[in-house]
Parts: C-alpha cells; structure tokens; sequence
C-alpha cells in the first residue's frame, strides 16, 4: 500500500518538494521518500536541512564538522546490551541531555589510531550529492513566537519518521524545536547518527542508539 504523507511542518514539505521535485498539487507519498538515506539538521542558529540519496562511505570526514566525531564518537554500538553501558542521562531541568561516557570514549580513542584511511574522493563526490536548504524569512511567516521559549516551530521531529530508510541523520545543533527521538523508532535501515546539542523531553527512541555502526553525541 502506497500511502500519502502529511507533514507537520510546511518549511520540511517545501524543502522535501523541492528536493524530489514534487508539485504542490501532487501528493507526497511513502514510496517518493524511500530514496533519501542522508538527513542533516541544524536549528540552533539557523535552520538548516539536507537530504542525500546516496551511501554514506563506510569510512567518512564530514567537512562541515568539528572535531566531535574524533572526540565523541564510538563505534559498533551493538557490541552493547543497554544504553548505559555507553551513555549518561543528565537532567537540566526540564530537558535530558546525553552523553557518551568517558570511559568508552577512552577505549574508542584507542582503536581509532589504527582506523582505516577516509576515501577522501569518495566522501567528496557523497557531499557534491547532498542538496541544503536554509530558511528564509517567508518560512517564518505565521510561527509561534512564544516569549517563554526559544522553540520556533519550523520543524517538527516526528516528521522524520516518514523517511523510512535513512540510513544517516545528523542533528547538528539542535537546541531548537528537536526535543524527541521517537522518530527512530521507524528508522529500520539506519547506520549513523549524530546527536549535537539537543535537549530532549521524553526518553523515547533511546533503545534506537544500539545497533549503530557509529554514533555521535556531544554537547556545549
């Protein structure tokens, strides 16, 4: 059954449209988004999306990124049993904040001195795949503007749960509007994760986290 998608948010369909060239008046279906494996999102400081169709190479240098996937990343999550075996729940009032644990960052450092070198010509041609878009002041037309928070609504996470076969999501600083990782608890196929700067309100999707070939989480 090939069924229709409603997203929540207008600025991810915009950009969804553009991306699979869907017209406005043409729906959007489950089967048009089975072609995207890469998603990238940013809404701290700016709003930013990026979608890919292509596979991530198995040994990747992502060149819009610092140094967290050298100093907080781990490899092969399914190693573990449980989450905390390798992370740390924080609480900061209302929000959740995760961590990876020191002693398992350790350990990982240890193996990446001998890790294979990045195809750089590979990862290169991967990032030439990759389309962004960032929001324009239209995009802002008619959002909550609520003086309590710094949430926009622009996005809303469990739209993401439509891209059935990602296989790589980075949030890339995400404090705003990202608060829930229910959405991968649909993402069967997916291999690679970054987590930067999100402050969660739920523990949901968490289980998620085991049975990744590599996983990012860091924080300011």
């Amino acid at each position: 059954m090939n069924n229709n998608v409603y997203f929540k948010s207008k600025w991810f369909e915009k950009c969804i449209r553009n991306y699979l060239e869907i017209e406005a008046d043409e729906p959007i279906t489950e089967a048009t988004l089975a072609s995207i494996k890469y998603l990238y999102v940013s809404t701290s400081h700016d709003y930013e999306l990026a979608f890919g169709k292509e596979k991530l190479p198995m040994q990747f240098n992502f060149s819009n990124a610092g140094d967290e996937w050298r100093s907080a990343c781990i490899a092969d999550t399914g190693r573990f049993q449980s989450l905390n075996e390798f992370a740390e729940i924080h609480n900061w009032g209302s929000d959740i904040v995760l961590y990876l644990k020191k002693e398992i960052l350790e350990e990982e450092e240890e193996l990446q001195a001998d890790a294979p070198t990045v195809d750089t010509i590979a990862m290169e041609l991967f990032e030439e795949s990759v389309k962004t878009y960032w929001a324009e002041q239209e995009d802002y037309e008619g959002l909550a503007d609520a003086e309590d928070s710094i949430d926009m609504g622009m996005l809303e996470a469990d739209d993401f749960a439509y891209l059935t076969n990602l296989e790589t999501i980075r949030l890339m600083s995400c404090e705003v509007d990202i608060h829930s990782l229910k959405f991968l608890e649909s993402l069967a196929n997916l291999k690679v994760l970054e987590i930067g700067e999100v402050r969660l309100h739920g523990l949901a999707g968490l289980d998620k986290l085991i049975g990744l070939d590599k996983l990012c989480i860091w924080t300011n």
